[in-house]
């Protein structure tokens, strides 16, 4: 029987194949060759490098104990919903971020592209993150048997740099930003590996040649990882998940026999009730759990859809969720430990040791690690474990992008997704390029605040749950309406049974709803971006604006394209409603099986 996709729009392929022979080829490549490979892929994507300095802070800031249980309400009554939409929507439809909005709701497709402009930008700093690491990974193998952040009688030390920090009394040492007074760890970050500038009124500076080549390096690996696709990395994806986990279990053990790190740990564990009637405590665990999933940046999709189709992929939320929460725990409770130890080493008051941002991954740490005994060994584990972390998220981000880009125009690009890969690597590494010069730090945190976090990213997660709770309705009626969803039936046909009420309310009520008030609060609320003591000037304020808009415009731009192009154009039938009905009711179904459409998906996943 021959498959035929009769579609006006021009992402959709027409493509004529015979089924069985698309059956034959469903369990060969594109899929996951094991079951467990889906939970370790979904593992990695949501670790990230930027989790590492966002999870500890959050805790502290927020109470720690009375943090951990808001967090935990967050991810039952939103994490775990939102994770399983998208990776039961991907398993479904056989497709990644791009075009899933648009398969339900035409006319919005432009949520989709916003969502791989988010991606686009994540993967563009984030990779520079990784940089860093690679060159702090080889500075403590290079400097053996000490480290080159030890002393102050480096080329790059100024006459402010204060070697024997035990030495300084603890008036002094609150003092310091204001007495001038800096660490060799501080003066190596800032004026060895980032070389950083007086702000971003003197421009980006010169070149960083290091973290070029690292920059280099770290695009190498990912592309390796992810050129034939990540379904094909096999256990590759099962190390990259596994051992920045025992890394971490090791660290942890070594940071609890420090002197103070109890106390860290105290600071953290103990609850402050008083936090749990503040906005700003559920507002940061929520928007906390959006970055960490992924949510609204096409990757889950793109997982979901490697996936076969008679596949419960429940097991695998559950699963990603409690290690993704362990792993955050892990991070926090060895942060803790180590300042607390810092805090007892200079007599110091836990806060006054926190940082918050790349400091406390690139600075802090390094100035804690020299006094402990063994620190070559400490140190290389820890920066091996940021780096797998880093580049196991990154390859996950870049699979997101490629797949999305492929997936929306299969029948030109599928038999060139290599190329794609390279040529997408390479524009990715360009434009991280100046963010390796004297300036790039201040680039790095704008992007940060404003490129694929906080508003931009809410907007594309508010449309996109909006979307499949409310436009895919099972019906007109108002029971219907209210109790109903056609993701309920997709569901059903995947795992062979319907979701229960309590699936049903957080898709159509509590995560619209939620995400709605964190859009609200996040724009109500603004904060600009800062580091350290730096204020940005209003035009880079700009500039981050900019940034954030640069996604969120492809919503009505393409809205506007659609009734212009799509709906006024005279080949298509119908009235003027008509045409317009169909931009906002679901087309999934229309002239094809979803089951043979997940098929043809795989094989234009082969170049078939």
């Amino acid at each position: 029987m021959s498959i035929n996709i009769d579609q006006t729009d021009e992402s959709v392929p027409v493509i004529i194949e015979k089924e069985e022979d698309a059956t034959n080829k469903s369990d060969v490549q594109g899929k996951w060759k094991n079951e467990l490979d889906v939970i370790f892929a979904c593992i990695s994507a949501t670790a990230s490098l930027c989790n590492v300095w966002r999870f500890p802070i959050l805790f502290y800031r927020n109470g720690g104990g009375a943090f951990l249980i808001v967090y935990l309400i967050a991810m039952v009554s939103f994490g775990i919903p939102v994770m399983y939409q998208e990776l039961a929507l991907g398993q479904y439809l056989g497709s990644g971020g791009m075009t899933l909005i648009g398969n339900f709701c035409p006319l919005l497709k432009g949520v989709g592209i916003a969502s791989m402009i988010l991606v686009f930008f994540l993967n563009i700093y984030h990779c520079v993150a990784i940089a860093w690491t690679f060159k702090y990974l080889i500075a403590t193998l290079t400097a053996l048997p000490g480290f080159p952040w030890d002393t102050c009688d480096n080329w790059w030390n100024t006459a402010d740099c204060f070697e024997d920090r035990d030495n300084l009394t603890q008036p002094e040492t609150k003092m310091r930003y204001w007495m001038n007074i800096t660490t060799p760890a501080e003066e190596y970050w800032e004026h060895r590996v980032i070389q950083i500038s007086d702000g971003m009124e003197y421009g980006l500076g010169r070149f960083q040649v290091e973290l070029v080549v690292f920059l280099l390096l770290s695009w190498v690996v990912v592309y390796c990882f992810i050129f034939k696709g990540l379904h094909s990395s096999g256990k590759l994806i099962w190390v990259t998940a596994v051992f920045p986990l025992a890394i971490m279990a090791v660290l942890l053990v070594k940071a609890l026999t420090l002197e103070g790190a109890y106390t860290g740990i105290l600071y953290m564990i103990l609850p402050d009730w008083s936090k749990l009637g503040k906005a700003t405590t559920w507002i940061d665990a929520y928007t906390l759990i959006v970055f960490n999933f992924k949510i609204g940046l096409g990757c889950l999709p793109v997982l979901g859809s490697y996936n076969k189709f008679k596949h419960n992929t429940m097991r695998e939320v559950f699963i990603t969720c409690l290690v993704s929460t362990l792993t955050s725990l892990l991070m926090a409770l060895l942060i803790s430990s180590l300042l607390g130890y810092l805090a007892h080493r200079l007599n110091l008051d836990f806060m006054d040791v926190v940082s918050s941002g790349p400091q406390l991954t690139f600075n802090t740490f390094p100035e804690l690690v020299s006094s402990i005994p063994g620190a070559p060994l400490w140190a290389f584990l820890f920066f091996l474990m940021l780096l797998i972390i880093g580049v196991s998220s990154q390859f996950c981000a870049v699979e997101g992008l490629v797949t999305g880009i492929v997936d929306n125009w299969p029948n030109k690009l599928h038999n060139h997704r290599k190329n794609i890969t390279i040529g997408i690597c390479v524009l990715l590494f360009i434009l991280g390029l100046p963010m390796c010069t004297n300036g790039g730090m201040y680039l790095f945190i704008l992007m940060d605040s404003y490129a694929c976090s906080g508003m931009p990213l809410l907007f594309v997660c508010l449309l996109q749950t909006f979307v499949i709770g409310w436009v895919c309705g099972a019906d007109q009626s108002i029971k219907g309406i209210l109790l109903e969803n056609r993701l309920n039936d997709y569901i059903a046909k995947i795992r062979g049974g319907r979701p229960n009420l309590y699936w049903i309310i957080c898709w159509k009520f509590l995560i619209p709803i939620k995400i709605l008030l964190l859009f609200i609060f996040q724009v109500a609320f603004y904060a600009p971006a800062i580091y350290g003591l730096y204020n940005y000037p209003a035009w880079a304020q700009g500039l981050g604006f900019l940034m954030s808009y640069s996604s969120m415009i492809w919503v009505p731009v393409y809205a506007v394209y659609y009734l212009l192009i799509i709906i006024i154009c005279p080949k298509q039938p119908g009235t003027f409603l008509q045409k317009l009905k169909r931009g906002l009711v679901s087309n999934t179904e229309v002239n094809l099986d979803t089951q043979e459409k997940h098929e043809l998906h795989e094989n234009n996943l082969l170049g078939i």
